[in-house]
């Protein structure tokens, strides 16, 4: 059908030329236009798709190498090395002054490193920063000064074409995939640094000296340990207490906004470690609070967030416990998988069927879930389109129908909102 359309549109822009060259020379610049077009549709769906894959890295969704690579190869990337560590460069300020786009500037950066190292860019996961996933041989000394020169040249380089100060913030090298992340919330605290007395610097996490006084002092590793402990209890009280422990333990007057902001990525980690094996939702809500976490600029808003984080985990828990032994939420679960894919799901009917009212269904199934029936529900079936989409050719209009939608624009809003890219875009990357 789009070729016929095409064909039947070039015959139309042709009709009022009679001389056959003029045909010939006007149907080739016809097709030389919109292969241009067509070329530039595709390099931005690349790059958007290249960056959705880095922030799968960033955010710790790749389990080993392999399943990175074979990701990381539909855009041209390869990670040949053991170690990875996350570079952020921060301008601070807007590009619509420079005569440079965000693909050039990373292409730039990407280009001033030696040809050992894999280094990949994206500027999705911050304004006015560029997140760089840079893989090496090793972690040793000889390492970071390789590294040291080349992100020193970029700084030089850009300064001088562009008369524009950069930060550039380093995270530790890791050799286990998951603990990218982990880097990246160093590199957040690196860059941080760089402008905590208004200087444009390059710094490294492990060259920082974010100890003042006797803040070096406040370890919290046993507080950390004992929130894993309790959150997979889903004992609520007791984690609270404990994070109230943490922030009078680490706001007091000696500890600047950057130290503060280093025990609270490592609170936000080690909460992260309690979840990140769970088949369910909770991962994908723990990436929203990162992000969130990453523009706090005060100590509460930081403990706010982390407050919140740990309700709903425990929420989660308790849910999952308690839900083991009720013949309620199991029947109410499994009705849900049952009919799911019936577009005229209804609370109102699915009460009536399980013989209880809707108001104490809907507040029963909250209480042990952590979710709203609606909400399991859109879970539910974007989990089968997710299946549908990595196992199967079907046209996701048949997919959408199948998992209960009949609006495809109402199906393609929902699932890029919960998985962050269109259902094509997911299917090129899981396929």
């Amino acid at each position: 059908m789009k070729i016929y359309n095409f064909s039947r549109t070039l015959i139309e822009e042709l009709t009022d030329y009679k001389d056959d060259f003029e045909i010939i020379h006007t149907s080739l610049n016809v097709l030389y236009n919109r292969d241009i077009a067509m070329r530039s549709i595709l390099s931005h769906n690349k790059q958007a798709l290249r960056s959705y894959i880095l922030k799968k890295i960033i955010l710790g969704e790749f389990t080993n190498k392999e399943e990175l690579n074979k990701s990381a190869s539909l855009v041209g990337m390869h990670f040949d090395n053991d170690w990875f560590r996350v570079l952020i460069v921060s301008l601070r300020q807007q590009f619509n002054s420079f005569t440079i786009t965000n693909e050039e500037f990373i292409t730039f950066v990407e280009n001033h490193f030696p040809s050992q190292y894999n280094i990949y860019g994206t500027d999705t996961l911050a304004n006015n920063n560029f997140i760089f996933i840079v893989s090496s041989k090793s972690p040793h000394l000889q390492d970071i000064e390789k590294i040291k020169l080349s992100v020193n040249n970029i700084k030089l380089t850009f300064k001088r074409r562009f008369d524009v100060n950069i930060g550039i913030g380093i995270g530790k090298a890791y050799n286990n995939i998951a603990s990218i992340q982990k880097s990246y919330l160093e590199a957040l605290i690196a860059i941080d640094s760089c402008f905590a007395d208004s200087l444009y610097s390059i710094n490294f996490y492990e060259e920082i000296n974010l100890f003042s006084c006797d803040s070096g002092n406040q370890s919290i590793n046993k507080e950390l340990y004992d929130i894993q402990t309790f959150l997979r209890q889903g004992d609520l009280k007791v984690v609270l207490q404990i994070l109230s422990k943490i922030q009078n333990k680490v706001v007091n007057k000696d500890n600047s906004i950057l130290i503060i902001r280093h025990f609270c990525y490592s609170v936000y980690y080690s909460i992260i470690q309690t979840i990140n094996h769970l088949d369910n939702i909770l991962p994908i809500i723990a990436k929203d609070y990162m992000e969130a976490l990453m523009f706090c600029n005060t100590a509460e808003r930081f403990f706010e967030l982390l407050e919140k984080l740990c309700v709903e985990i425990c929420a989660e828990f308790s849910a999952q416990r308690e839900s083991q032994n009720s013949d309620l939420c199991k029947k109410a679960l499994k009705y849900i998988d049952e009919f799911y894919n019936n577009p005229d799901f209804s609370v109102y009917i699915m009460a009536e069927d399980l013989k209880v009212s809707p108001s104490y269904l809907s507040r029963y199934f909250k209480d042990q879930t952590g979710k709203t029936i609606t909400e399991y529900l859109i879970y539910k079936r974007i989990e089968k389109a997710k299946e549908l989409l990595r196992s199967t050719n079907e046209p996701i209009r048949s997919i959408m129908q199948h998992v209960g939608y009949q609006n495809e624009t109402s199906f393609v809003r929902i699932f890029k909102k919960i998985e962050g890219v269109t259902p094509g875009m997911y299917r090129t990357v899981s396929q």
